[in-house]
């Protein structure tokens, strides 16, 4: 799941990522392998010894990115530390990784992490980040109250703005109709208007979701739906199965990875003078992520129920009596039944899905029907 939305939002190298709930850094980490990879060839197409040493004339810059560009917070001051330790250990930097309160960032907040966030306003600021991604908490009985859903309500000069912290109705003809301020909100729906906020117009997040905020037949369910169309493309949706959280984070819960692209200001008015944009939209169901509900691995079985064996080739320098001479050994292993690994790491021939090459395809095929890619 973690490498799946990093692969659609496609950080890049200039660009400023952010996780407002990183837990243990996950995308952290997985963002700056993507940003690590962009800087180097292919490893497939070199030995282990040309690999090392191009690793390591990439190893500075780098370490430079959790320091300028990669970025996360959570509440829980553990939880940051954790974060930071694992970008240390892939990057040698401990980077940006804080303990604040992202709800209330950057107006208010107590946590220690806060002024040091604020020393990143031009990067990590409302309307600065280039990509946000990020598995927010979720759940009723966490429930955000108090002075900080007026944030969400009215904007910096005190104007009122869209907002997900109101109540909702339907009106007879199935219209929906805005109600009171909300005395509680769901930290996931609050996530949803935070991240919007925080991303740049034509920005990308990627976040993980409950699916009932994407199929509840309910009038503030449908409202934050709308309030996402109103501000986004959707670039993918896809749903996820249960074990994906069941086994790490012990959530029996069903969720959804949505990504989405920030509508820019000329978008909009081209949609308030043409109306909504017909679009595609890339959409799927996993299946399998590689273990059972008790957290056993799933590996690939033929139709009699034997495991499949999948192969690769490795490439090495072996110096005999000083001369180095090239060796290719093709290794086989069986195939882990996990239906987001990445397209680098699916074995030729395997017929198993694969969603992110199918999401690769998608592109490939309708890329030029996105909106976001239109000339007009």
């Amino acid at each position: 799941m973690v490498r799946l939305l990093v692969e659609i939002t496609a950080p890049e190298p200039g660009g400023t990522v952010l996780d407002p709930c990183c837990g243990t850094g996950g995308f952290l980490r997985e963002s700056l392998a993507v940003l690590s990879r962009k800087q180097t060839v292919e490893a497939a197409l070199l030995t282990t010894q040309e690999h090392a040493r191009l690793a390591a004339a990439h190893y500075e810059e780098l370490s430079r990115y959790p320091q300028e560009r990669v970025f996360g917070a959570d509440l829980d001051p553990m939880m940051a530390r954790a974060a930071a330790f694992a970008v240390m250990m892939l990057t040698g930097s401990v980077g940006n990784t804080v303990h604040m309160d992202s709800v209330a960032f950057p107006t208010s907040g107590a946590l220690p992490g806060l002024p040091g966030a604020r020393r990143h306003l031009d990067r990590i600021g409302p309307g600065a980040v280039d990509v946000l991604l990020t598995n927010p908490p979720f759940g009723s009985d966490i429930s955000v109250t108090g002075p900080v859903l007026e944030l969400f309500r009215t904007g910096p000069s005190q104007v009122e703005k869209p907002s997900v912290a109101f109540s909702w109705t339907r009106e007879k003809d199935g219209t929906l109709r805005r109600g009171k301020p909300a005395s509680s909100v769901v930290p996931e729906k609050l996530f949803v208007q935070k991240a919007i906020e925080w991303v740049r117009p034509g920005g990308r997040i990627g976040m993980v979701l409950p699916n009932g905020i994407l199929s509840n037949p309910g009038a503030d369910d449908e409202a934050l739906r709308q309030y996402i169309l109103d501000e986004c493309w959707i670039m993918a949706s896809v749903d996820l199965p249960v074990e994906s959280f069941l086994v790490g984070a012990g959530v029996n819960v069903l969720t959804s990875a949505l990504a989405l692209r920030k509508k820019t200001e000329r978008e909009k008015r081209q949609e308030r003078m043409h109306g909504p944009a017909d679009y595609p939209v890339f959409m799927a169901v996993v299946e399998k992520v590689g273990h059972d509900r008790r957290g056993r691995p799933l590996c690939v079985r033929d139709g009699q129920g034997n495991l499949v064996a999948g192969g690769h080739e490795e490439t090495d320098l072996i110096t005999v009596r000083g001369v180095a001479n090239r060796r290719t050994v093709r290794r086989r292993a069986s195939i882990l039944d996990d239906d987001l690994r990445s397209a680098r790491q699916f074995p030729q021939g395997n017929d198993r899905p694969c969603i992110i090459a199918a999401y690769d395809a998608f592109v490939a095929r309708h890329g030029h029907e996105f909106p976001w890619n239109s000339g007009d």
